[in-house]
């Protein structure tokens, strides 16, 4: 049985519009549909997909989750990852998650 997300986001919608936010859109809802499915790893910044996957227990990484585990793997050097975050703090998208990671 695949879970009914765009269910469960309207009998809990009030969670998902927490500090003016959205609630997660059909598009989230196909992700996590194809990872439940593929048994795959979301990695997304998107705080309302988090809550979603969580709400299923579903596995969800930020991507400074993603890019420790290449750290780590050694595909990626420490040089890479500060062109990284230099990168997105040009481009203004260094999210909060990614500036507590730093």
């Amino acid at each position: 049985m695949h879970p009914n997300f765009n269910g469960h986001i309207q009998a809990h919608l009030h969670d998902y519009l927490i500090s003016g936010r959205a609630p997660p859109g059909n598009a989230d809802c196909e992700v996590l549909a194809f990872a439940s499915v593929r048994q795959a790893i979301v990695v997304s910044d998107d705080v309302e997909l988090h809550m979603l996957a969580i709400d299923f227990k579903m596995p969800i990484w930020h991507g400074h989750d993603l890019l420790s585990k290449f750290f780590a793997a050694k595909v990626v050097d420490s040089g890479l990852i500060r062109e990284i975050y230099d990168a997105l703090e040009r481009n203004d998208d260094l999210t909060k998650t990614w500036l507590d990671a730093k």
